[in-house]
Formats: C-alpha cells, structure tokens, sequence
C-alpha cells in the first residue's frame, strides 16, 4: 500500500482525469499491475489527505476500468451551505421556509455539519448542535442530532450509518458524553436502536433521571411540546466520563459492567465503579454485561442498585 499526500481533494480528481487519459490504464492486458483510484481518505492533522490504494494484479484477461467515484466524510465548509439547505429541503418537504431560514440563521454552523460527499456532491449530512445539561449534578457536554438526510438516489447503501459512527467520533473528540436525537419517523428507532441509541422514556410525564428539563432550551427552539419527550432516543458517547459522573453521585456504589459498543471501540471493556471513581479495566471478572443501549437506558432512566446482579 502507497500513500499519496494531497493538499486538498482537487488534486485528486486531476490525478484521475490523467491516469484515465493515459491508454495503458484501460488496455486489456494480462499480469499487469494496475492502481484504484476508487480509493478512500483519511483526514490527518490539518488540512492534508491521505489517499490510500493497493496494486492489483490480473492473472486472467480483463478490461480494467478506472473508477472515479470519490467518497469522502467531513466537516462542512461555508461555501457548501446553500448545498446543505438543499438537501435539507429534499428530505424534510413538511418543514415551512420560515423554519429552514430561522434554523439556518439561528442554528446552523459548518464545524457542526458532517457531510457525505460523492464525487463532489453533498449526498447526505447531519448537524451536531452541541447544548450542556446537568447530568447527575454535574456539567455534561451533549451533541443533538439534527437535519440527519440523504438525496432519494443514495438512500438505502449505509451512507447514513457510515455518517453517524463518524459522527460518534466526532462528537467524542470534542468532548460529548451523550448524543440525543428525535426519530421522525417509527421505522427510525430500529435503525437507530443498531447504531447504539435507546429511547430513554416510557411515558411523556417521565423525566430523565436526575436530568429534569435538561433539553428545555432544545424543544424552545424546535417549538415543540413536552410530549415529544417521550420521543427522545440518547447514546453513550463515552462510557468512562458518564460512568464516573454516575459514580460521583452514588459513592456507595461497587460495581463492575462489562460494556460492548459496536461503533466506539474505546467504550468496550470493563467499568470498576467503586468509592465514588470509575476505573477502566481489560482483564477483570465483572458483575454484569451490557450493550450501550442498555447502558444509556441504565444512566437516563433507571439506577443500577434496582439491578439484580
């Protein structure tokens, strides 16, 4: 495997455009060694790309083709938010213009924007709107997911899924313990459910536990009542800060969870809750074993003394 170093993703495009003017490229030959361009990057420190391909190499006779098609997940630039209010308006038709003008005035910033880009084109975004609640009697940083949407041609091929685990990255980069969401949809909450979100009320009248109001300033600006409440799925950004908020608070509690997260590898492990302090362990028997949905579900809605272990 090469590295290319690129300075932006227009340099690429013109490296394809050159390897597919060159006829060896797509000569029909065998045993010969030619390059993928469909290839995928990796943002490092700054604005630099790396561009990874693999030799391959043909022992039968085939007609190779050159594949343009360039993915690439990242943070929104300013000059994308027209793009952005377009793909916005294709996949929320019910929301007036009034709302999308005020949300995008009021709300909308690129360094909260994720964007799926297809040779070029915006396919699919979301919006990360960072909000601080008080979490068992502690500041807690929180990222809202908002504007989640893909263009009708691109749906059902896992580009929002790919999004989202970038997205839990992200938000945990920044320092996010939780990430919340409203379905619009019912379908929704299963694929949600997949990607590590629960919904953490049963009834509308119920309040997150030690969390009352916390998401106020949220349904003031998307004007919506509390029954929404009950709508309200939350994951576990990172399994240690939550854990050891919920420790802070029950300082009597002894504990071990073992915890398994299919999207943020650094949530998985052992979780030794005890005088106050949550220490992360490899190798340690455990108590009880849970998914980061039923973890979530644990930390907003119910206590872990009412588990029978």
């Amino acid at each position: 495997m090469f590295l290319i170093k690129l300075k932006s993703a227009t340099v690429t495009y013109l490296l394809i455009l050159i390897f597919k003017k060159i006829p060896f490229f797509s000569k029909v030959c065998k045993g010969t060694i030619f390059f993928n361009i469909n290839c995928k990057f990796e943002k490092k420190k700054g604005n630099f790309f790396y561009l990874h391909s693999q030799p391959i190499r043909f022992n039968q006779l085939y007609r190779f083709i050159i594949l343009s098609s360039i993915t690439m997940i990242t943070l929104a630039n300013n000059s994308q938010k027209q793009e952005i209010i377009n793909l916005w308006k294709t996949s929320f038709p019910d929301d007036t213009q009034d709302f999308i003008d005020m949300y995008f005035s009021q709300k909308y910033q690129s360094e909260n924007t994720l964007c799926y880009t297809l040779d070029n084109e915006i396919v699919s975004c979301l919006q990360m709107l960072p909000y601080t609640i008080d979490f068992y009697s502690l500041s807690c940083k929180i990222s809202y997911i908002s504007g989640a949407g893909t263009l009708p041609n691109y749906k059902n091929k896992g580009i929002m899924g790919k999004l989202l685990t970038q997205s839990f990255l992200e938000m945990k980069n920044r320092g996010d313990v939780f990430t919340i969401l409203i379905p619009q949809e019912t379908w929704l909450i299963k694929f949600y459910q997949k990607y590590g979100y629960t919904r953490c009320f049963e009834h509308a009248s119920t309040p997150f536990y030690n969390c009352t109001n916390c998401f106020s300033d949220i349904f003031t600006f998307l004007s919506l009542d509390d029954s929404f409440i009950r709508e309200i799925m939350a994951r576990v950004l990172d399994t240690q800060k939550a854990l050891q908020q919920y420790a802070s608070f029950h300082p009597q509690l002894q504990m071990k969870i073992k915890v398994q997260d299919n999207q943020i590898v650094e949530n998985n492990g052992i979780f030794c809750l005890q005088n106050g302090n949550c220490t992360k362990k490899q190798n340690e028997n455990f108590d009880i074993e849970m998914d980061i949905n039923f973890l979530t579900k644990q930390l907003f809605f119910k206590e872990f003394k009412d588990l029978k272990i």
